[in-house]
């Protein structure tokens, strides 16, 4: 009979452990717990079959985990917000005291747990100082030597540029029937004489050539009237019948004395001037 009443009690319990669970946690929450809450508990739990003593030992074990959770998380919390400005005042300090008496915490703990606070915020100050400082030197450093960077590459550009030309002008100067031509006209130097000119044939360009270099091609047809030209001055190529001291290479030329008709008689006249 003993051993039935007991199994029917323990399932009593387990079915109501949460109940008890619950109005434990209730009471204990603001870490005080008062006669009435006390004496209520004991009223549920004995309808339960708990003892006063097991529901003394729920309530010293949720006060513990209280107490626990008060440290860590709102207590941290009130910690952090009041060591804002690295400085805690007598007054936050007194509220700080108060709230952590509830739940037994002393006055030398909260000190302890304020300091490490502050210790932590400044060795953070610290480090985003010396952030600054190290960005402050480099920008200055760079700013120093930003100039130098431009100008160093100011002048690499300017003797490329340079480099580029001279290469140039030594490519027009050596042009050969194997070299070809340039598609635009070539930038001749101020110097280059209007009577030598460059030859396009065959999408190759040649020359430059003198007048009477140009005359001694014609014969063998390097030279003719269709092919085109460049000279400086000259804003495009143009076929050579269309420059006028080139057309006239290949005007005909008179005809020997030898083949001249004889000359009519003409009425006596002065001199001719010499």
């Amino acid at each position: 009979m003993g051993f039935l009443q007991n199994a029917v009690q323990n399932k009593v319990r387990e079915n109501h452990m949460a109940d008890i669970k619950t109005i434990v946690r209730k009471i204990c929450k603001d870490g005080v717990v008062n006669n009435t809450e006390k004496e209520h508990l004991y009223q549920e739990g004995k309808k339960w079959y708990f003892s006063e003593e097991e529901l003394d030992s729920m309530i010293k074990d949720q006060m513990i985990m209280n107490r626990q959770d008060f440290l860590e998380e709102e207590l941290q919390e009130l910690i952090e917000e009041a060591c804002h400005d690295t400085v805690v005042s007598a007054q936050e300090r007194s509220v700080l005291y108060t709230k952590a008496r509830v739940w037994k915490i002393s006055e030398e703990e909260v000190d302890a747990l304020i300091e490490q606070e502050l210790s932590k915020r400044a060795e953070s100050l610290a480090r985003q100082q010396a952030a600054v400082d190290t960005a402050m030197n480099i920008a200055s450093a760079v700013g120093n030597g930003i100039g130098s960077v431009f100008r160093g590459i100011g002048g690499f550009i300017n003797k490329v540029q340079e480099n580029r030309h001279e290469e140039k002008m030594a490519k027009v100067s050596s042009k050969t029937p194997e070299t070809g031509m340039q598609s635009t006209p070539p930038n001749l130097p101020g110097t280059q004489s209007s009577k030598s000119y460059f030859l396009g044939i065959n999408g190759k360009q040649y020359g430059p050539y003198t007048i009477d270099k140009l005359k001694e091609m014609i014969p063998t047809k390097q030279f003719t009237e269709q092919t085109i030209v460049w000279t400086s001055g000259m804003p495009n190529w143009v076929a050579a019948n269309q420059v006028e001291e080139l057309a006239m290479l290949f005007a005909p030329e008179m005809p020997p004395a030898m083949d001249m008709p004889p000359m009519p008689s003409s009425p006596e006249m002065p001199p001719m001037p010499k």
